[in-house]
């Protein structure tokens, strides 16, 4: 949620946010979450964030986005 928020702003459409799902993971962040897991084994679960490109980011209110993205995500894996 807080991706596409960033990406396209407030007026961000359903199929934006089913896009982002689909896009490539920051590079960097594959190598940290990899490097993380293989040190600590089960005791973390590093997801790497998407490679988000835009000349336009929004950025108020993206902490809010995350939290509403996160708990959506923890409430459909019940």
């Amino acid at each position: 949620m807080a991706s596409t928020r960033y990406t396209f702003g407030d007026d961000f459409t359903a199929a934006d946010y089913d896009a982002v799902s689909d896009w490539a993971q920051n590079s960097a962040g594959v190598a940290l979450a990899t490097a993380l897991e293989r040190r600590l084994g089960t005791l973390v679960r590093c997801i790497p964030a998407f490679d988000l490109t835009t000349t336009t980011p929004t950025t108020i209110g993206l902490g809010d986005s995350f939290v509403g993205g996160f708990i959506a995500a923890l409430a459909s894996e019940r």
